[in-house]
């Protein structure tokens, strides 16, 4: 049919045996060979494979083998999907050395490393992995370390995560609270919250969250720590702390700790916490009774106030200490100071001492 003038039209048929009843799977093909030798039978093969022979839309498929080691192997398959599509399938190699689908010298490209999961090979190495919930690193460098990235096609939430930096950890990440968040997750509990409160006049811009108590309790804390290296050494210089003080009501009540090391041990240095109504807040400092180093001091340290004895409220001045301040007056440290009582003024009771 050569000479026909058409735009499309059969010019070579291969037609396979005469078969009575023709069956799913009937082949016919055509082989290729580099010589008339039984000795080298055949290097490669296309074949026309019968699909569905069961109705008048009859399916079928071609295959494209080619000799491995002395054995036919099948390396592709156009088929039909049974409506109106094709596929092309390509075996399972599970080979990063070699990939089935490869790219340019054959060492970089896709292959299925298991059943329903691809991997990306570069240079013959696996280096991506996917599967029907995540798309991870390299399955050889998870299976050494778990030191492996991965992305997860479920629902992002504060609590389940969508990026991870290890798959061997799936509940810690980055998950996604609404609009404009960013949750840090770990454990599937949300730690952190990023949120950007927009043209706002007041919103929350970032959240720490403590650990998930089944059963909260007064004194409960965490803490945020402060270091100059990633050492054992010098574990900690420095903390702030959420303390819980009254969890029994819905008016909850709290405090912020600031706490610093000294001498290696950690003090605590200021706190901010509510009085018991839910109202009043008081900043409190520790009793420092040292004059050279009062508890709150002004510029070069050594001038301020601190607790020198039990309700004894003391002023040092230049590191001495210079007035003392109680319930019944004030008055100066030094013999011969004046001061001032806190009493009634009488003919014999002066409230003025010079």
């Amino acid at each position: 049919n050569a000479t026909v003038d058409a735009a499309s039209t059969e010019v070579v048929r291969v037609a396979g045996p005469d078969r009575a009843t023709p069956a799913d799977n009937d082949e016919a093909y055509i082989s290729f060979n580099l010589e008339d030798s039984a000795a080298f039978d055949e290097f490669a093969r296309i074949s026309a494979v019968a699909t569905d022979v069961t109705t008048t839309e009859e399916d079928g498929a071609l295959t494209f083998d080619i000799v491995v080691a002395g054995g036919d192997a099948e390396a592709m398959r156009l088929v039909s999907d049974g409506t109106d599509g094709t596929q092309l399938i390509l075996p399972s190699a599970n080979d990063p050395v070699l990939p089935t689908l490869a790219f340019g010298d054959a060492d970089s490209g896709l292959y299925e490393y298991t059943e329903d999961g691809i991997s990306f090979a570069f240079s013959g190495a696996e280096v991506w992995a996917f599967n029907a919930l995540s798309l991870g690193a390299s399955t050889t460098a998870c299976d050494v370390g778990g030191e492996c990235v991965w992305l997860d096609t479920e629902v992002s939430t504060s609590t389940n995560p969508s990026i991870g930096p290890s798959v061997v950890d799936g509940e810690t990440g980055i998950g996604w609270a609404g609009t404009g968040t960013l949750s840090m997750v770990l454990d599937a509990e949300e730690f952190a919250r990023f949120s950007d409160p927009g043209d706002a006049a007041s919103g929350e811009v970032f959240r720490l969250n403590g650990p998930d108590r089944t059963t909260p309790a007064d004194d409960d804390e965490f803490h945020v720590s402060f270091n100059l290296e990633d050492s054992a050494a010098f574990d900690e210089f420095g903390r702030i702390s959420a303390v819980a003080l009254d969890v029994t009501t819905t008016e909850e009540d709290g405090a912020l700790t600031f706490d610093v090391v000294a001498g290696a041990t950690d003090t605590e240095v200021m706190r901010l916490a509510a009085a018991g109504t839910g109202q009043i807040v008081q900043l409190l400092v520790p009793a420092q009774n040292q004059e050279a180093t009062p508890s709150i001091a002004f510029d070069d340290g050594d001038s301020g106030i601190y607790e020198s004895q039990t309700d004894v409220l003391s002023v040092s001045l230049n590191g001495s200490q210079a007035w003392d301040f109680q319930g019944v007056g004030f008055y100066g440290v030094v013999s011969g100071s004046p001061g001032i009582q806190n009493e009634d003024a009488t003919a014999t009771n002066p409230t003025l001492l010079p």
